[in-house]
């Protein structure tokens, strides 16, 4: 690979316009798009909004923080060569999925620490593909809240999110509301996989989804708990537990 040359914030060089479009890319993947938007590419000039961008570059992989664009920075920008997937977690509301309206609302307050309570739903999976696969995933949605609030006597579907196979996200109580998923410990978030998981398997998408979904919703810093720890119950089943390490 040819050498790059050393660019310093001000500068006009030819190199320049490559440097900012791979910046562009790793604050993209940093979740920092407001920042990489106003870089323009199509000049030469290594102008502010491209210098801290590329400042923000060099503190997260830990670098000298001066802008300067030179051997090590060039080092990290070309591992953005290959456009970088930006996971994308996918949630759909109640209204998305035509949820009842609830008998009653309990908030509660959820922190960095706040535990996550982990489920499966011990339902058959969804069925189908495209739009007919969506239309099946919502079918379980209501039904689950259908037995939950006819039979169970709960106020709403008991989890705050119920996450599918193809790793979308479905509304539940959602974000700091008191569910129903833990005896004892209701306040805490409680997550939902569709499906039987002492016989089937999570994938990839599910893993992810869960990961991205409690990051979103504050409480990864807390751990998470097996409904099994707190009931005499398979919940959420062995495949789960060891995927998820719990």
């Amino acid at each position: 690979m040819a050498s790059h040359p050393l660019i310093r914030p001000g500068d006009i060089n030819r190199a320049t316009p490559r440097a900012k479009r791979l910046a562009k890319r790793h604050l993209i993947k940093f979740g920092k798009a407001d920042m990489a938007k106003v870089i323009n590419t199509k000049h030469q000039k290594y102008g502010p909004a491209a210098v801290k961008g590329v400042k923000y570059i060099q503190r997260r992989y830990k670098l000298t923080v001066d802008g300067i664009i030179g051997p090590n920075t060039w080092k990290v920008l070309e591992y953005a060569r290959v456009r970088p997937r930006v996971p994308v977690l996918t949630i759909m509301s109640r209204n998305q999925w035509a949820a009842r309206t609830p008998r009653g609302v309990e908030r509660v307050v959820w922190t960095s620490k706040t535990p996550t309570r982990v489920h499966h739903t011990d339902t058959g999976m969804p069925t189908g593909s495209g739009k007919a696969l969506i239309e099946s995933e919502k079918n379980i949605m209501r039904a689950i809240q259908k037995y939950h609030m006819d039979n169970r006597k709960y106020a709403d579907i008991a989890y705050n999110f119920i996450i599918m196979p193809s790793g979308r996200v479905y509304e539940g109580r959602g974000k700091a509301v008191q569910g129903a998923h833990t005896y004892g410990h209701n306040k805490d978030c409680g997550i939902a996989f569709v499906g039987d998981y002492g016989t089937d398997k999570l994938n990839t998408k599910q893993v992810l989804a869960y990961k991205l979904l409690r990051r979103k919703m504050g409480v990864a810093g807390g751990k998470a708990y097996p409904h099994s720890d707190t009931s005499n119950t398979s919940c959420p089943g062995d495949n789960i537990e060891k995927r998820l390490g719990l």
